[in-house]
């Protein structure tokens, strides 16, 4: 397990550039997260939850994810944002987005409650129709309408499957205290799991609200805690001297200072999709307010290199680029010798893998040409101990440069902007 930042493709650009405050801002940042001082400071129960969590409740998580998956084929999972993207980034890092074609001992998953699409939620319950079926729905309120619309349905479509004992099927991740769904779980006899009430939904990955479902996808949650836990003493505890994710706190900082004002956040691996798109809602919703922050994209490579590589290239100079690297891919191909096939000689004998690389090397070597800096995150492999490393990385480094920005990174106001027309439209009482 290991996770390094390689800063060259940045190092060295901006050499007249004044960086006299980076020492000043970086304290700044570090103590509002580790003295609970700052702006949305009750809800840092993230920061030390790789060496406090719950241990009774870890092993709670295990027994009822083997019980999920003795009952059921079919594994529905309903939330939206930090209720979703989170457990779904990690099914592909950890499996393989071809996780569904793969699975055997393990329910194949479904993810409802992150849109209201009639075409995708009937083609949903149609694939489930005929199999053994158990749900999870993630709500803290149980009154967001995009999970609440995928609950309604899915609870008749249960009904109807197994009666009564379809709420022996149902498992609710929900407020401890309050709330629709807790009073649904109550009357119903439904297995209970709690979001901690200091623990925002695009920070919970790490808590029963990913931890569960990806239990039940068989992935190994002792692994991911423990990667965190790397994590936590190398970047939490580990000070300030040499802590990347202070130093990639800063350096967004500083480029958004200069006027960059969009991130992307790309891949070279189809795998990882789902984690930058977790990264965008983590960095979008925590830093995008007052005006302030990069809007974050997702983008893989090479895919994207040949639709989006020449706006990258060539476009304006407003972005960023921040690349998740996996150097040791789970298999390996090599291209064969004996090519018959003129004019590719060039690529005899080559492995996929260092072809990959060369990929990396040259598309931020051109971008830094380009005056796009290019930071890179390179983890050795996709296992349960780097997603883990990874997640609580970068949940850092977003609370570091919120601080930097000086906006409370755990609130979303403007999420509500919609919410509120949508409930009016629909003709909801406050």
């Amino acid at each position: 397990m290991s996770l390094s930042l390689d800063k060259s493709y940045f190092e060295g650009m901006f050499e007249d550039a004044d960086f006299s405050t980076a020492d000043e801002l970086k304290k700044y940042a570090y103590d509002k997260v580790l003295k609970r001082d700052g702006e949305g400071a009750v809800m840092l129960g993230w920061a030390e939850l790789p060496k406090n969590y719950d241990r009774d409740e870890i092993k709670r998580i295990r027994n009822i994810s083997k019980e999920i998956r003795s009952k059921c084929d079919a594994f529905i999972l309903i939330g939206i944002g930090g209720s979703y993207l989170g457990t779904r980034a990690g099914v592909d890092f950890i499996k393989s987005s071809f996780y569904n074609s793969f699975a055997k001992d393990t329910p194949k998953i479904y993810y409802l409650g992150n849109n209201v699409s009639t075409d995708y939620i009937s083609a949903v319950l149609e694939e489930c129709k005929d199999k053994e079926v158990c749900v999870n729905v993630i709500s803290k309120s149980g009154t967001t309408a995009e999970p609440a619309i995928s609950f309604l349905l899915v609870n008749d479509f249960m009904l109807k499957k197994y009666g009564e004992a379809a709420y022996s099927r149902i498992y609710v991740t929900t407020d401890p205290q309050k709330g629709t769904m807790l009073d649904f779980a109550n009357k119903h006899g439904c297995t209970k799991f709690s979001v901690p009430s200091d623990i925002g939904g695009r920070y919970s990955v790490l808590t029963p609200v990913g931890l569960l479902p990806l239990a039940v996808c068989g992935c190994d949650i002792d692994a991911i805690l423990a990667g965190a836990y790397k994590a936590y003493q190398k970047y939490y505890q580990g000070g300030i001297d040499n802590n990347d994710a202070l130093y990639l706190a800063f350096a967004r900082y500083f480029l958004g200072e200069k006027g960059r004002c969009l991130e992307l956040f790309t891949s070279y691996e189809p795998d990882i999709c789902n984690f930058t798109a977790w990264c965008c809602q983590l960095f979008g919703e925590s830093e995008g307010k007052d005006g302030k922050g990069m809007f974050p994209s997702p983008a893989v490579f090479s895919t994207d290199l040949h639709s989006l590589g020449q706006y990258i290239q060539d476009g304006r100079r407003t972005m960023i680029e921040t690349a998740i690297y996996i150097e040791n891919p789970n298999d390996k191909i090599k291209i064969p010798n004996d090519l018959a096939v003129d004019g590719l000689d060039y690529l005899r004998g080559k492995d996929l893998s260092d072809i990959n690389n060369y990929i990396l090397k040259a598309a931020a070597t051109a971008h830094k040409d380009a005056n796009v800096p290019t930071f890179i995150i390179r983890v050795d492999k996709k296992d349960e101990e780097n997603f883990g490393m990874l997640v609580y990385f970068l949940e850092l480094v977003c609370a570091f440069t919120a601080y930097m920005l000086k906006v409370n990174p755990f609130n979303q106001p403007g999420v509500e902007a919609y919410k509120n027309y949508m409930y009016r439209f629909l003709g909801k009482n406050k």
